[in-house]
């Protein structure tokens, strides 16, 4: 009577076995965001409320007890050093202050504005180039063409 429980038990296993595929494991899919913005300049004490992320572009959303001119600060100081190159600094009329940043990787647009009383919440975004062979070949060919002419608008006159 035990070899009854015995062949069962191989029958599973022999079925088991045969349930397995073929095919090989698939790689799970990378993970975007530091790939995408590898150099990602978090303000002061911040906490990190959201992001959002594809293998091209990436935001995150960062809320600090840190004031916002002291956020606005520490970004000048950091935003000036390698690898960053601050390009432009606008502020709003509303008292929301954006950065917008080069470096080796994707630019940055950093946004800065209060959150609550004494608080600051920072928004970092970028975007990765466009490395497709079309990307390259489209910008390639705008680097090529000639500027049109100037057209006169009014009340020039163009130059002989």
């Amino acid at each position: 009577m035990r070899t009854l429980p015995a062949i069962a038990l191989l029958l599973t296993v022999a079925q088991l076995g045969a349930c397995q595929s073929a095919k090989p494991v698939e790689e799970a899919p990378k993970q975007a965001g530091l790939e995408v913005l590898p150099n990602l300049p978090l303000p002061p004490d911040g906490t990190l409320l959201t992001t959002q992320s594809s293998p091209e572009a990436m935001s995150v959303v960062s809320v600090t007890e840190v004031s916002v001119d002291s956020v606005l600060a520490y970004y000048r100081v950091i935003l000036g050093k390698e690898p960053f190159r601050l390009i432009n600094e606008t502020t709003t009329t509303d008292s929301i202050t954006s950065f917008y940043v080069e470096q080796a990787g994707p630019s940055l647009w950093i946004t800065v504005q209060r959150n609550g009383p004494k608080g600051s919440m920072v928004v970092i975004a970028g975007a990765a180039a466009d490395t497709s062979a079309a990307g390259k070949a489209k910008a390639a060919a705008a680097a090529k063409e000639p500027l049109p002419d100037a057209v006169p608008t009014g009340g020039t006159k163009p130059r002989p």
